[in-house]
């Protein structure tokens, strides 16, 4: 996390961190995120899917937090991965796994952007865990723990549906 934070330095410190932590496709999450912060509901805004605009809603207002939040929930992504790749292939591999997740320069890169990228990833790696646990224990609760996972990952990004093909 401290990574995270010394890399996100110059955002955090810039006048405008919104702008800082914004890209060209950012306005499409954002616009929506306007409208749900200002009590609007989505504005009529209905070309991204919902999830990323309803987290960065609530955090609209606080630029600054929300590239640290972000960037938590990146660093936290490293425990689906590290469990996923444990119950896969051994400690050792998870946490490789784990390391090279949590060092990968695209991903320390998007973790304070205002993107998906970083939010669906924790839901993906999530849904990879429990699919594993499922193909390995062939419990039942695991299998709706990865669809219910899946549904809300779809509310991310909706190419997430395709997984179950």
């Amino acid at each position: 996390m401290l990574l995270h934070i010394l890399l996100s330095l110059p955002g955090l410190a810039s006048a405008d961190p919104a702008g800082f932590f914004s890209r060209p496709d950012t306005w499409g999450y954002l616009a929506p995120a306007q409208a749900l912060a200002s009590g609007n509901g989505f504005g009529g805004f209905l070309e991204r899917a919902p999830g990323f605009p309803v987290l960065l809603a609530g955090v609209y207002h606080a630029p600054k937090l929300a590239a640290i939040i972000f960037g938590l929930i990146g660093v936290l992504t490293a425990l689906p991965v590290y469990l996923a790749a444990k119950k896969y292939a051994g400690n050792a591999a998870a946490l490789w796994a784990a390391f090279l997740f949590l060092f990968n320069p695209t991903a320390v890169a998007n973790r304070p952007l205002w993107l998906s990228d970083t939010w669906f990833g924790l839901f993906a790696a999530w849904q990879c865990y429990f699919l594993l646990e499922y193909l390995a224990e062939k419990r039942g609760k695991d299998w709706y723990i990865t669809i219910a996972i899946a549904g809300l990952g779809t509310l991310i990004r909706p190419i997430n549906l395709a997984w179950i093909a």
